[in-house]
């Protein structure tokens, strides 16, 4: 598995993991296309720090340990995707 973890959150995300958010907006991309939900499944969809760059790339399902819902919930309703979503139509 992929390990984002060892990261300065400082940004979005790091530089080494820019290739792998474009895989998974790639992947969200050819989903809505094809008429199909695309998830994830794992640490990174309950963590706050990630989920901005995760909805920028067009993930709208994320499974989230029950102890980090809140959480990613006010991570979640913190993000503005009305500029994101207009570009992708």
């Amino acid at each position: 598995a992929y390990e984002i973890r060892n990261c300065d959150w400082s940004s979005d995300v790091c530089s080494s993991d820019l290739a792998v958010l474009r895989l998974i907006g790639s992947v969200a991309a050819h989903g809505r296309m094809s008429g199909r939900e695309v998830s994830l499944c794992g640490d990174a969809g309950g963590d706050p720090r990630i989920i901005p760059a995760l909805l920028r790339q067009g993930i709208r399902s994320v499974s989230v340990a029950p102890k980090l819902l809140a959480r990613a919930k006010q991570a979640i309703a913190e993000v503005d995707l009305g500029q994101t979503d207009e570009a992708r139509r």
